[in-house]
């Protein structure tokens, strides 16, 4: 078995995979890591191991821990697994590394390892078990607490061997860290207080922090309100502030707009093409936005773009369960952001198999998709 470090050339393997279709095939697989406790300067062993699993010839994952508390030898802390070890190989790099290179933009804040694994011959790793385990070492200096170790795989971070996508699901564990500095605390002493008090543990914490440091998005006092939904004012005002408060030449022509807060904002994304309003001459400014509706509006600002996504409509409309839903004048945007890596699922980053295009787009959807689209066009 052959194992390595990724290089920039090795990352073009990498990138190959992208542009494989989807699979239409049914079984959603997922990937889990499983939990344990250790002592600070010691090490830990855990299990990476797959059920539901309908045949796989590659799988890229994304292993975040906090780099401060763990450490992961990449020649020696991984070891593949029953099937996932035969006629099999895989190659790993930092995040950090990724980064540097130019190789990985990634989300916000998180920082762990890059692991794709890839049969060598090529043919589908069929059934459940275990795919690899991972020998984490805790640093001495480590804070006693429990620690997360999530995992992450994207839309197109897995094929196989018809080299079609196929969707997979993530489930993080936790280390129990025991012996170390005494406090109470469950994160090292320099791990950022979050700006809201209500978004600690949410699963776009990542990125309603980014969105906040990047001043796209406020908040009410020390809340957030991850879960409220959002105005089509208030959308067009964050994105706005993302591109830099820029000033519209002519007052916007829209009827229907009463607050002056949010009137430079709509008069630049009107006069850019980038909001077309409801029907005459009105914007209807305190409507809520829909999913489909904030990614239409984000692909027209990226220029209205038409790539891959345009090849895989097919596949698309088969692999997500209410791709029915999508109004036609959204699909277009629909699917250039899940290419793109920018649409996010109703309560969790990774999109699934489920768009829901009609439903309100929540203040956390918002801050996921704005902030992913700034680190697809290279903003962030």
């Amino acid at each position: 078995m052959k194992k390595n470090r990724i290089s920039c050339g090795i990352l073009a393997l990498l990138l190959a995979v992208s542009l494989i279709p989807p699979a239409s095939a049914a079984g959603t697989p997922t990937v889990s890591i499983s939990s344990g406790t250790v002592k600070a300067g010691e090490s830990v062993t855990l299990t990476v191991s797959i059920k539901d699993n309908p045949g796989l010839a590659a799988l890229r994952l994304y292993l975040y821990y906090d780099t401060g508390v763990f450490e992961l030898d990449l020649d020696e802390g991984i070891e593949l697994e029953g099937a996932f070890k035969t006629r099999s190989s895989y190659m790993a790099n930092t995040i950090a590394n990724a980064k540097e290179n130019g190789l990985y933009q990634g989300t916000p804040g998180k920082d762990g390892v890059i692991f794709f694994w890839y049969s060598t011959a090529g043919k589908d790793t069929r059934g459940d078990g275990n795919v690899m385990k991972l020998t984490f070492k805790a640093k001495a200096s480590v804070v006693n607490g429990d620690y997360r170790i999530e995992l992450g795989c994207g839309a197109k971070d897995a094929t196989n061997e018809k080299e079609e996508f196929v969707s997979v699901r993530t489930s993080g564990g936790t280390v129990n860290v025991t012996g170390g500095a005494s406090g109470g605390s469950q994160q090292p002493e320099d791990k950022p207080t979050p700006t809201f008090i209500d978004v600690d543990g949410h699963w776009a914490y990542d990125y309603i922090e980014g969105a906040a440091q990047l001043g796209i998005m406020e908040g009410y006092q020390n809340l957030f309100r991850p879960n409220d939904s959002l105005t089509r004012c208030e959308f067009v005002t964050a994105l706005w502030r993302a591109m830099g408060q820029p000033k519209a030449n002519r007052p916007s022509t829209f009827t229907d707009l009463n607050q002056t807060w949010y009137m430079d904002a709509v008069a630049w994304a009107q006069e850019n093409g980038i909001i077309q309003g409801t029907g005459g001459t009105k914007f209807e400014p305190y409507w809520p936005i829909s999913r489909e509706q904030v990614v239409t509006i984000l692909h027209r600002l990226a220029g209205s773009p038409v790539g891959m996504e345009l090849m895989l409509t097919g596949t698309y409309d088969k692999l997500f369960k209410d791709s029915g839903e999508i109004h036609s004048w959204a699909k277009s945007g629909v699917y250039w952001a899940v290419f793109q890596e920018i649409y996010c699922g109703t309560h969790s980053v990774n999109v699934g198999t489920t768009l829901a295009p009609t439903e309100d787009a929540t203040r956390a959807h918002i801050a996921v998709m704005i902030v992913q689209y700034l680190n697809d066009q290279g903003g962030v």
